[in-house]
């Protein structure tokens, strides 16, 4: 590439050097055609008025004639006649320079318009062997004897001068300069252009190859220019690794192009650790219950358990497997969009408080008061069932880390400025550490386990708040995470408010609308899991 940018610049040189060398050479013979003309009808005007203010003017036409030629700097200067037939004799009394370019006498034949022209007292001028001929007729006195009267033609040529060789020997040394200039800049400017997409592509090739720290180096950007900064994203807190040599500077596009090759590495190293973390979280999560169901059925088999209590602790193991798999399962549906959704008129407050007061009781005997506060009415088109797995995890997630209290709180906004309609949202608070101001940007990213670990032992896989968010968008709102003035963590859920217009239409996780009204059918769509919290 490099070697193919320097000969484009040098073919580009040398084209730009041969049509301005050209248009040049057109112009410079423009330029002396002119002057040839100019200098001719000079000529014959100087010394046909000279001839006609003569007294004895045929004794002088010897004179004159050379030396106003010498005078006006003309190659040929001399009286000629004019035959019945057009063609142009001379009279023997000659005024050309040596080496006449023009040959020993101009070979012209004059045609009618030309004849016409010189018998009503006009120049005529004719292009003729590299040159211009002039001719003006002219009528002077002599001696009675000759018949007192001369009537013939004055001739002026003048050769249309080419393009001096020393001219153009500058012109080839300048050309060839700016050709070597060219080559020159070339050369640098293709380096420069080159390294930038060798670094990159030095980048890509180790990050294919698995190396996944690689970065294209940037000048100014600390780590390779990521974008990401330092912090426990599973990746994030090492020192990325520069490839390509020096690093690129400047903001143009290929830097940004660098950088954005970063942020893909950054976010494969992120999740690549991510998974390895998920690995690691839901292997603990599996084994622990496996290991307690095999303990206890063991216990039976040999007569050494109680079999109420065995039974007891391998439901409950049962069902902490279940939950598991559940949500591995919700995540997988939601990403093939085969989620069915029964999109209704709910009320959002209705929900929350009901979806609260189910989880009351094992948070009472967590040590957890669960307080739900509900501003009046919150109407919304969802399903009810999911909006209460996504509330229900949302409260599970925050009784895993709240010291004594969790609160599930459901407000209303009027309209904003995106589409002219108020929310609808419901607050899940937390009087725990709150999050880490590094991990907020995650906390919905599926398989992440922030820097704060759970105050109950109940160890969380990472899935819950990103299911969250998947219904939360299935079903038209949004999902925010943010720390609470007074400390704590809090989680908002926000739906549009149900318009009058709702009653006609809703949307659909594929982006169709399906028609409903309360208490009709749902769309048409392949059956879900059941709705169950999860942290």
């Amino acid at each position: 590439m490099q070697r193919r940018l320097a000969i484009a610049f040098v073919l580009t040189a040398l084209v730009s050097i041969l049509l301005v060398g050209f248009g040049i050479l057109a112009i410079a013979q423009v330029g002396a055609r002119n002057r040839a003309e100019d200098q001719v009808q000079r000529g014959l005007d100087v010394v046909g008025s000279l001839l006609e203010s003569e007294a004895r003017p045929a004794r002088q036409l010897q004179l004159l004639v050379p030396q106003n030629r010498r005078n006006l700097g003309l190659e040929v200067l001399e009286p000629v006649a004019l035959g019945q037939d057009g063609r142009v004799r001379s009279l023997g009394r000659t005024g050309r320079g040596r080496g006449n370019p023009l040959g020993s006498f101009p070979d012209l034949t004059l045609d009618a318009d030309q004849l016409e022209a010189l018998a009503a007292d006009e120049t005529v001028l004719i292009d003729h062997d590299g040159g211009v001929v002039g001719l003006r007729q002219l009528t002077i006195a002599t001696d009675p004897a000759d018949g007192g009267q001369l009537r013939f033609a004055l001739l002026a040529a003048q050769p249309v001068t080419a393009v001096p060789r020393q001219s153009i020997a500058w012109f080839v040394l300048s050309s060839a300069v700016v050709l070597v200039g060219a080559l020159v800049a070339g050369i640098l400017l293709a380096r420069r252009l080159v390294h930038p997409i060798r670094a990159i592509e030095a980048t890509t090739a180790a990050i294919a190859a698995g190396q996944l720290d690689a970065r294209v180096g940037i000048d100014g950007d600390d780590g390779g220019g990521d974008g990401r900064g330092d912090g426990g994203d599973g990746g994030g807190g090492r020192r990325a690794h520069r490839t390509g040599g020096r690093g690129l500077g400047g903001d143009d596009e290929l830097v940004q192009l660098g950088r954005s090759v970063n942020r893909m590495a950054a976010d494969l190293e992120r999740s690549r650790a991510l998974d390895q973390q998920f690995l690691l979280s839901v292997s603990h999560d599996l084994r622990t219950p496996l290991t307690a169901i095999s303990g206890y059925a063991e216990a039976l088999r040999d007569g050494a358990a109680e079999p109420r209590a065995a039974g007891e602790v391998i439901g409950n193991q049962a069902t902490r497997l279940d939950r598991l798999v559940g949500d591995l399962l919700d995540l997988a549906k939601l990403d093939a969009n085969r989620f069915r959704l029964d999109l209704r008129p709910v009320d959002l407050g209705v929900v929350a408080g009901r979806t609260a007061a189910g989880l009351a009781p094992q948070a009472t005997q967590d040590g957890i008061a669960i307080d739900a506060v509900v501003d009046g009415p919150a109407p919304v088109v969802a399903d009810a069932d999911r909006l209460a797995q996504a509330i229900g995890n949302l409260v599970t997630n925050a009784m895993g880390f709240a010291t004594t209290r969790v609160v599930v709180a459901v407000t209303t906004t009027g309209p904003d400025g995106v589409d002219g309609r108020g929310r609808a949202l419901v607050t899940v608070a937390d009087d725990g550490p709150g999050f880490d101001p590094a991990d907020l940007p995650f906390v919905f990213d599926r398989l992440y386990t922030g820097r704060a670990r759970p105050r109950r032992a109940e160890n969380p896989t990472g899935l819950g708040l990103a299911i969250v968010r998947e219904l939360a968008a299935a079903m038209g709102g949004s999902v925010e995470a943010g720390n609470a003035p007074d400390g704590g963590a809090r989680l908002t859920l926000a739906f549009p408010l149900r318009t009058p217009g709702d009653d006609q239409t809703v949307e659909i996780p594929d982006g169709r609308t399906a028609p409903f009204s309360p208490g009709s059918s749902p769309p048409p769509g392949p059956p879900g899991p059941p709705p169950s919290p999860s942290a």
